[in-house]
């Protein structure tokens, strides 16, 4: 119990010290980005790049999402 417990601190502190698994700080910025490039009435001239866009978008919301599900979890266990 108490290795486990140490284990969980320590893989605690590497995620703060790394910004996470993920840097949904700047997973965050890109979405928001490819969001708002989104609404350019211009992009929907280009029905391809339309479509990787929203690929992107579709991808980086999984990408967070899983993330913060992760995390939620990993801090349930530490409690």
């Amino acid at each position: 119990q108490e290795a486990i417990e140490k284990n969980i601190d320590q893989a605690s502190h590497n995620i703060k010290l790394r910004g996470g698994v993920f840097d949904l700080s700047k997973i965050r910025k890109n979405l928001e980005s490819l969001k708002e490039e989104s609404e350019s009435p211009k992009l929907w001239e280009n029905p391809d790049k339309a479509k990787i866009i929203l690929k992107k978008i579709s991808l980086l919301e999984k990408k967070i999402s899983s993330a913060e599900t992760l995390y939620d979890e990993f801090n349930d266990l530490k409690e």
